[in-house]
């Protein structure tokens, strides 16, 4: 039968092919019915030691592992003293023979093992570690087992969260092994170190590994010993850099220990790991792993030190906190003193660990940021006021600045950060805005409570990189000007008319025509932000405004040759222009002048080439025109001048539209690809030209100018007239139109009605919910001036909207994917967002016109439906909120004017009674429909709750018949809920209302 085992093993772990797939089946089929017998594991333990295949070996671990795992609470005693027995002999025997067992053999019987201790240990096997601990002189096979154990143990049990079972596991051991054999445990790495860390460097290196990870919940004294001690602050300068990373390892721990801060402090001062430390960083180490755990040491004492240092500021009587081991009792002068001198260690510590922050290895540098952070939180605490800032903080805040500066500062070799789209600079240039991205925070922090630092620095930094020539190096500006844009964040120099130290550093930036790196990407880009961010300094210097505008309007901004450069430039020159149009006066006919030369270029540029750059979209360039159309705006300029520049300015994007529109073949009713991007890019320039001109002044003030841009307006149209199926123009044409009704007001009147029947002939969905948001925006604006407009419109925009909804309603019509179900919400929410505010608006008559009266009902019946049933919420709120409205005072409850003096719809109180108030306000709402822990869930039960009272201010005592009798018990409610619902409507208190409805809601009963 052993044979028999054996084969099956072979066979089913054979990947090579050569086993017949059916043997191979029959094979895995043995197997399971063995691991059913009832003395499986007695098979695994008799079979693991003889067979020479770790094949059959890694079976019976893992069968044995199965078996254990599956009776975790059941196994027989004996049964578990021969499992124990043989797991001890394969320990001692198997694991430190030669040639030693493969790496995941080992591994499995650790898995068994520390399945067994967390289910034995310490009750049925306490003697596991003592047994252990006499073998581990058989070599280093035994030792690496033993570290095995401890570790997976510590990384199962100990080191991460836990659930409240396995904490009681994971407490049980550890009060055991306390108890038991902790004591051993350490004596053994000690000896195995001593013995080992000559002979074996890689073994004691794993052991002092395996220490540190317990020292944290161990007894100090058994590490804090005179035996103890000098074994690990030797191995910190030992060879072997294994024995250096264990040493390191074991005093990070223990520095890590908590325990009271005056305990911790004559702890590291008997210690002398400050000076060890100091010792250590100025090594020359090669290797970087060591290096690494070095950095962790030196951060590691630090913010101990501070911690230590933090608490005493706060509460020298301060209690010690759970898990903390209770400090010396000592006065407060004692305390004070033992604090004291706590401030000359970390000042030791401070210049390798602002010297590590530089460091060219990411997991030296990344270490230090939390220690500055934590560091400039105590300084802060500190600082009531600047000049309170004790001398001591003052100086390593001071240190610090220098070291973040120097810290972010673009790294010299490699790259010269010129080229944006280059792939390689792309990922080099985020790596570094990443990393800083921490220290820039720091840095903002420190000028908050330390500014004159701060502008010290940045100031000595400016100052010498201006007077730089012009090819010098561009970190040095960068990184001033980056620091100097970082200490505007939140700074009251930026948001209040006077001007201050910021400002006068901007003035340095100015003092000469052009920086150092002038044209390189960052620099210019810093220029730039800085100007715009400290524009407050430029009101207060009208001097500085000449120097300011050159750098965008030269090679540095609008025209740089790099597209991220311009288009960013763009931008922040339209937010320079709108800051400054009082004192831009002077500088007007240049500005203008250099704007017409630049913006036709700026038109030209293909959009695909400027959405290469990164972090800029296709429209930043445009931005520019919005400049133009703020500068033209300007008071400073007469009537006249304003005419001929808006003139001049969108006569050539008029002439630019007409000729692409005529180079279109004829019958060509879609155009190019090129065709579209040119004509949007176009539409969109005067559209952002019109941003810079209020309603009242081209309108009321200067009309004039406002038939300039009517007669734009009118070339745009005739492109939907030219290019009807051109979806992406009619989308732009649609968003120009709601730019142009802000703008032009109800000169755009006249052209809408054509532009909707034009719109609707071949209006998909998107097109007709982007009309109904047009008119939408008109009736809300306007209101009852565009009433005539609407009667024109009205019609067949419904009509249209009911096409798609009939299509929807087709038996077995379903939406095919995610976005065709997005587009029919959308249209459904903006028609109803349009019924609402024809209804909010006074605009009821157009709803009631005789073209619309054969749609009527099913206008309202559809608001009930969707009301009661959409699963959208916004659309259900919409919905309910315009019931609301129609019932309201003065609205169809009091009575519309129709003819013949009929109801609006035949029957309109039966169906508010029925329809409104019972499917929709009731119904609808106690049948469970709203999520009540979602917060728009309980608003809209609040609207539904407000439809109740407008459907029984208009039906009376009616409604509460209704909804007592026939709604309530067809829902199930007892007979007492009903008078309970009454007197709550009757009350008045739509609060008490809502409690009550939500009650019922809660308490509804179950479908039968």
């Amino acid at each position: 039968m052993a044979d028999d085992i054996e084969k099956a093993i072979l066979f089913s772990f054979d990947q090579t092919g050569a086993v017949d797939p059916s043997l191979k089946e029959q094979a895995l089929a043995y197997l399971e019915n063995l691991k059913a017998l009832p003395n499986c594991w007695q098979l695994c333990l008799e079979r693991f030691s003889p067979s020479s295949h770790a094949e059959v070996k890694f079976w019976c671990l893992q069968t044995l592992l199965e078996v254990l795992k599956a009776q975790p609470s059941h196994f027989p005693a004996e049964s578990s003293q021969q499992v124990n027995g043989a797991l001890m002999l394969w320990l001692s025997d198997d694991c430190v023979r030669e040639p030693s067992l493969p790496s995941f053999l080992k591994n499995k019987i650790v898995q068994i093992i520390v399945t067994v201790l967390k289910r034995d240990y310490p009750e049925k096997w306490p003697t596991f570690f003592q047994e252990f601990i006499s073998h581990l002189g058989k070599g280093v096979g035994a030792s690496d087992m033993f570290c095995r154990i401890l570790q997976t143990l510590d990384e199962e049990m100990f080191s991460l969260p836990l659930s409240p079972e396995e904490s009681v596991v994971s407490m049980r051991i550890k009060d055991g092994m306390r108890e038991l054999c902790v004591p051993q445990m350490v004596e053994a790495i000690h000896s195995l170190v001593i013995h080992y860390q000559a002979e074996a460097p890689q073994s004691a290196g794993m052991l002092l590994e395996t220490l540190a990870s317990y020292i944290i919940w161990i007894d100090i004294n058994l590490i804090a010993n005179e035996k103890m001690l000098p074994l690990l602050v030797g191995a910190l300068t030992a060879p072997s850099s294994w024995v250096r990373e264990g040493g390191i390892a074991c005093i990070s721990a223990l520095v890590a220990k908590r325990m009271d801060f005056a305990t911790k402090l004559v702890q590291l001062q008997q210690l002398q790991l400050v000076p060890l430390c100091v010792q250590l960083c100025a090594a020359q180490e090669d290797d970087d792993a060591v290096m690494v755990r070095v950095t962790g040491l030196l951060v590691a004492l630090a913010q101990e030190l501070l911690s230590c240092i933090t608490k005493s500021e706060r509460d020298c009587a301060s209690p010690t906190k759970a898990g903390e081991m209770p400090g010396p009792q000592l006065s407060p002068l004692d305390r004070a003193a033992l604090v004291e001198s706590a401030k000359p260690m970390l000042d030791q510590l401070l210049p390798p660990l602002l010297e590590r922050l530089g460091h060219a290895n990411p997991q030296i540098s990344t270490a230090v940021p939390p220690f500055l952070t934590a560091y400039v939180a105590r300084a802060k605490r500190l600082a009531t006021a600047p000049s309170q800032l004790p001398p001591d903080v003052v100086q390593v805040l001071s240190q610090m600045l220098v070291a973040i500066a120097q810290r972010c500062r673009f790294p010299q070799e490699g790259h010269s950060f010129i080229a944006a789209d280059n792939p390689q600079v792309a990922e080099q240039e985020e790596e570094v805005r990443e990393f800083r991205a921490d220290l820039f925070t720091t840095f903002r922090n420190i000028s908050k409570f330390a500014p004159n630092e701060c502008h010290k620095l940045v100031g000595v930094m400016l100052s010498q990189a201006v007077v730089a020539p012009e090819d010098a190096p561009f970190q040095d500006m960068e990184v001033a000007l980056a620091l100097l844009y970082e200490m505007g964040e939140g700074s009251e120099e930026v948001t209040k008319p006077a001007a201050g130290a910021l400002g006068e550093l901007l003035g340095i930036v100015l003092s000469r025509e052009r920086v150092a790196a002038a044209s390189h990407r960052l620099v210019t880009l810093g220029v730039m932000e800085v100007v715009v961010r400290y524009v407050r300094f430029l009101q207060q210097h009208p001097a500085a405004i000449a120097p300011a505008l050159a750098t965008f309007l030269d090679d540095r901004g609008l025209r740089h040759p790099q597209q991220v450069v311009s288009s960013r430039a763009c931008y922040l020159f339209m937010r320079l222009v709108k800051s400054l149009r009082p004192q831009l006066g002077p500088h007007m006919p240049s500005l203008l002048s250099s704007l017409a030369q630049a913006l036709p270029v700026i038109l030209s540029m293909p959009a695909a080439v400027v959405r290469k750059a990164q972090g800029v979209t296709a429209d930043d360039r445009l931005y520019a025109f919005e400049a133009a159309g703020l500068l033209i705006s300007s008071d400073e300029l007469a009537e006249d001048e304003q005419h001929a520049y808006l003139s001049a300015y969108l006569a050539s994007l008029q002439q630019k539209i007409e000729s692409v529109v005529a180079a279109c073949p004829p019958g060509d009713q879609m155009g190019s690809s090129d065709t579209t991007d040119q004509i949007q890019r176009t539409i969109l320039a005067v559209s952002h030209i019109s941003k810079g001109f209020t309603s009242n002044q081209i309108n009321v003030q200067r009309p004039r100018l406002g038939d300039v841009l009517q007669g734009v307006l009118e070339t745009i149209l005739q492109v939907l007239y030219r290019l009807p199926l051109n979806r992406p123009l009619r989308a732009r044409i649609t968003s120009f139109l709601h730019r142009m009704l802000e703008c032009l007001g109800e000169r755009v009147f006249h052209h809408l009605p054509r532009v909707v029947h034009h719109m609707l002939q071949s209006a998909e969905i998107a097109d007709t919910t982007a009309m109904l948001q047009l008119i939408n925006q008109l009736v809300k604006h306007y209101k009852v001036a565009a009433h005539s407009l609407l009667l024109e419109v009205l019609e067949p925009l419904v009509a249209r909207v009911f096409t798609f909804f009939q299509i929807q309603s087709v038996p077995n019509h379903e939406l095919q994917n995610t976005e065709e179900v997005r587009e029919a919400n959308d249209l459904k929410l903006a028609y109803y967002l349009l019924l609402n505010g024809i209804v909010a608006s006074g605009l009821l008559p157009a709803l009631c016109a005789p073209v619309l009266q054969p749609r009527l009902e099913s206008i309202l019946a559809g608001l009930v439906q969707d009301a009661s049933h959409h699963p959208m919420l916004q659309v259900r709120k919409s919905g309910v909120s315009t019931l609301r409205l129609l019932l309201g005072a003065g609205v169809w409850g009091a009575g519309v004017v129709v003819p013949n003096g009929a109801e609006p719809v035949p029957g309109w109180h039966q169906f508010v009674l029925l329809k409104i108030g019972g499917e929709c306000a009731v119904r609808s709402v106690l049948a469970g429909t709203l999520d009540l822990r979602d917060a728009f869930g309980m608003m809209l039960l609040g609207e539904f709750v407000a439809l109740q009272r407008a459907v029984y201010t208009t039906c009376g005592d009616s409604f509460l018949e209704h909804v007592v009798q026939v709604e309530l018990p067809l829902l199930g409610y007892p007979a007492a809920v009903g008078p309970q619902y009454a007197q709550h409507v009757c009350s008045g208190d739509d609060k008490q209302l809502k409690a009550f409805v939500r009650e019922m809601i809660a308490q509804r009963p179950k479908p039968q």
